[in-house]
């Protein structure tokens, strides 16, 4: 993960906590949403090369990220995490 995107969450409060908050590791929250802000930039870019090449209209772009959280943190509320068959994991 990029050094920019580590260090605009780093220090930033969670304010979006898991059912089990009190069990949840807030030192990795950071670190999984740069990630995810880096996934997003590097979507965008294939959207934009595709644009570029005029290739955007006769392409399908299907990307699948990771099946949820394999630690105690927020899942928009879904239930379940890496490993069960819940569509926290999906």
């Amino acid at each position: 993960m990029p050094t920019a995107d580590w260090q605009r969450f780093k220090d930033k409060p969670i304010t979006q906590r898991g059912a089990d908050g009190d069990a949840e590791t807030l030192e990795i929250t950071p670190c999984v949403l740069a990630m995810t802000e880096n996934l997003d930039q590097n979507v965008a870019r294939v959207l934009r090369r595709l644009d570029e090449l005029q290739l955007a209209d006769d392409t399908i772009v299907i990307y699948f990220s990771d099946n949820g959280p394999n630690s105690v943190r927020w899942n928009g509320g879904m239930k379940g995490r890496k490993g069960s068959v819940d569509e926290g994991a999906l």
